[in-house]
This record gives C-alpha cells, structure tokens and sequence, in this order.
C-alpha cells in the first residue's frame, strides 16, 4: 500500500535527530516530533549504494517482517563525510543540514537524483506498536492487521535486541565442507577470529535454526555471553547498552534495564555481574525465554533458512559462473539480469544469452538471495504489558503464528509481554561478494582446524552426554 508523504501529516517545525546506532556502511539517528516512529539511515561518503531493494527478500520471509524504506533522501556529501567522522558527536550545523533535507522530501516532494539517494527514511525497528499492548487486534478485527501495517502506527519506546543469525546451512561444497565435513560456516570463521585474540564464542547459527527449545535457548544463552558483532541491546531511548557499539561489555548494564522494562516479576533479588549467565542470575534467563518464546512462535528463522538453502552453489563455483557470464553477455547486462530475476527492475530487452547462462545466472541469483537471507539482522522489540486493576493481564487469547506484532507470555513469573519482530539490513548483496566469500572461504580452509571441536550436526547429542 503505497503511503501519501505530503499529505500523511500536517506541515510541522523540521525533526531533531538523535543517534541511534552506526554499521560498516551506514548510521542510524532517530527522528522526532511528528516524525516519531522513524528513522534516517545515511550511507557512508563512499559507500556502495544498494545493488537491489528489499522487495526480493520480502517476498520470501514476509512483507510483515520486511518493510521498504518510505522515501529516499539526497543528503550532502560533505555533510555525509563529517557525520561518518565524527561517530555521533556530530556539530549541530550539520545535522540541521540533514533535517532539511528530510523535510524538502517529506513535506515539498522534492526529487532525488539517480545515484545519489545516500538517505533513506525507514520505520523505527527498535519501538513496538501501540496496539499489541492494548488488545489482541488492531480495531475493526483482524482484517485490519494489514492495514495497521501499511503505514506507521503510534509506537512505545522498548527494549530492543538486534540479532545477526549468520547463516544456518552446513557448506554444500568447496574447500570448507572439505576441510571439515559437518561444521558451519560462522564455526570454522571463529575459529579464525579466536587466533586473532577475539573471546570464545560458543554460538553456532544452527542450534538458534533448528526451532527446537533448548538448542534456541542455547544460541540465545552463547550470544548473551560473548555477543561479538551479532548482538546488541537498546535500551527505550535508543542507546546501545550492551554488545557492539555499547560504552562497556558490563552484563551489570543490561541487568538494570532488564529490571526497569519487567521488574522483579516473583524474585526478591538482583543479579550480580559474577552471576550473569549461571542459573542464579533470572534477567538473563528472562531474556532468554523471552526471545526464545518469540523466535519459537514466529514463522520467520524456517523462512530465512529456506531461502539460504535454496543456494546450490558454494562461492568458488558461484564467481566462475559469474565470470563465464560477464564474458559472454557483458557484466552490465549479467547485473541486470540478476536485477530482473528478483523483480528489483530492468528490462533484458536485447539481451541474448544461451540456455545455460539463463540457468546460471538463475542460479547466481539464488546464492544472492541466500546471502541475503544470512546477513539481515532481526530486531525484537519487547515490552511488558501492563496489568489491569484486579491485577492480572487481559485474555488475548492465542494469536497466529506469523502474527508479529504479537504477544507471549513468560514461563518466569513476568506475565504478558507485547513483541514485535523486524529484519533489517535486508538489500540484495551486490555480485562483488561472489569473489569475496570465495577469497575468504580459501583463507579459512588452509588454517589448522581443531580436531576435538564437535561438529555441528552433532552438538546436541555431544553436549548432553557431558
């Protein structure tokens, strides 16, 4: 459903922006006043801009999970370059230069030109919606729930966790499903990582994959232990508290918030950092169950892990298919047969090519999608429901799964709590990657591998006879 920018809100004094988060590629800031609700994602100076949209990954996990971004904005580029140099600390001159920028697009239609869309405005992914915490459905019934969807409701400040899964899939091929038969992908990389000096990480894609409680509630538990680049929590007003991007790695931070958003629920104590992830400590286990609870009732990790699989090529063969293609029909008309596939646009008109490289580049695009699908970021947004007089919550009733925003109850004593489930960082990869992951999967396989590290396929079982 497409949104009326112009008309959507009456004329307002230009937003303030507040920095939310910052990425390889690009910064987040929160924007206010009648602009609540939204963000401004603005690319690095030199950054790639997006090989394709969003809409391709969308069709395959679930357009209530992905959203496109709502307008494009063309924001200076020396405005862009001391944003990115200053690493939040930015004069307010310049973020007053942005906000113009926002509101000529927002308000007076201005257009943007082609290649130059180095801002996007998007929906906040760290607030959930009003209405989850009021009712079971949006008013009017269930029918409504698309259109609740299609334009930014009112939203509540949450606690927020950003989760990268990475990819869920064993090798299907190469020098790494050579060099060590059943093991993923992010293992054998941290294998890499820890000779670098990086903290242990016991996380493996595939136990937060399997849908299965306790291999969720393990991946969960590992990444709360050592979240490295795949996990950080906002508190309600946006800063990081806790992993990448946050002041300290102090789980004593993410404690205190945890007992600001549900309180003490039916324990009388705190937990101290030296009981962080031992069973005496009950935020972490609240959190734990909580964003277990979510991933276990939402249809969106199966749907991610479909689409990684759909892939029938390891990189290696990925980037000589690639190259063969360039070499017969020209890279600009590969690209934009790739574009094509996904529905992201072009027109192949003219371009002829032979059985096999259509089937190739088919299958170019599959790898592309299931990269995709692995490097997108799920944020869960989760806040308590109030109680009603008497004390107690108000019977929603079961609601579907696929259901985000949605509500779970805790098995800790905590009640009802309202959720949402957002992806993000969900663009198309670009054809670049074919000869990066191939050049990173020969660097990995001719490190020495430890022979006593369990596979993955075989973690559970391992685990439980110790």
């Amino acid at each position: 459903m497409a949104v009326d920018l112009q008309s959507a809100q009456p004329r307002v004094a230009q937003p303030k922006l507040s920095f939310l988060s910052s990425g390889t590629t690009s910064t987040v800031w929160r924007l206010d006043g009648a602009f609540e609700g939204y963000v401004i994602r603005l690319l690095r100076p030199d950054a790639e801009l997006p090989f394709g949209g969003v809409d391709h990954l969308a069709r395959e996990v679930g357009d209530e999970y992905i959203r496109s971004p709502l307008a494009a904005v063309e924001v200076d580029a020396a405005l862009l370059r001391q944003i990115w140099e200053a690493e939040g600390n930015v004069n307010s001159a310049v973020l007053e230069g942005v906000s113009r920028s926002i509101t000529e697009v927002w308000y007076g239609g201005k257009g943007v030109t082609p290649g130059r869309a180095m801002g996007t405005i998007e929906l906040d992914s760290t607030r959930l919606p009003l209405w989850p915490l009021l009712q079971a459905d949006p008013p009017g019934g269930a029918q409504n729930v698309v259109a609740a969807r299609a334009v930014s409701p009112p939203s509540e400040p949450c606690l927020c966790i950003e989760i990268k899964p990475k990819s869920g899939i064993l090798p299907i091929g190469g020098p790494l499903a050579k060099m060590a038969p059943g093991y993923c992908r992010y293992c054998l990389q941290e294998q890499a990582k820890r000779r670098k000096g990086a903290p242990r990480s016991e996380y493996c894609p595939l136990d937060l994959y399997s849908m299965e409680r306790h291999r969720v509630e393990r991946a969960v538990k590992s990444l709360l232990t050592a979240p490295r680049n795949n996990l950080r929590v906002f508190r309600r007003e946006g800063e990081v508290v806790f992993g990448r991007g946050a002041a300290h790695e102090a789980q004593g931070a993410l404690a205190h918030e945890m007992r600001r958003e549900f309180g003490h629920g039916t324990r009388d104590r705190d937990t101290t950092d030296e009981q962080w992830g031992t069973d005496d400590g009950w935020e972490v286990a609240l959190l734990v169950d909580l964003i277990a609870n979510v991933l276990l009732q939402e249809p969106l990790l199966p749907r991610l892990e479909a689409t990684q699989k759909r892939s029938t090529l390891y990189a290696y063969e990925a980037l000589q298919k690639y190259e063969r293609a360039c070499e017969l029909i020209g890279k600009s008309n590969v690209d934009l047969s790739l574009k094509r596939l996904l529905g992201d646009g072009g027109d192949e008109k003219g371009i002829h090519s032979d059985s096999q490289t259509k089937a190739d580049i088919e299958r170019l695009r599959a790898w592309l999608l299931g990269l995709s699908a692995a490097d997108v970021s799920i944020m869960v947004c989760l806040r308590k429901i109030p109680n009603q007089p008497n004390g107690h919550t108000q019977n929603r009733g079961q609601r579907p799964a696929g259901s985000s925003p949605g509500v779970v109850t805790s098995s800790q004593g905590f009640g009802s709590v309202a959720y949402r489930l957002f992806v993000v960082d969900a663009y198309l990869k670009p054809p670049s990657k074919f000869a990066e992951h191939a050049r990173r999967d020969e660097e990995i396989s001719l490190l020495p591998f430890p022979q006593d590290k369990p596979p993955c396929t075989s973690k559970v079982e391992l685990r439980r006879s110790h």
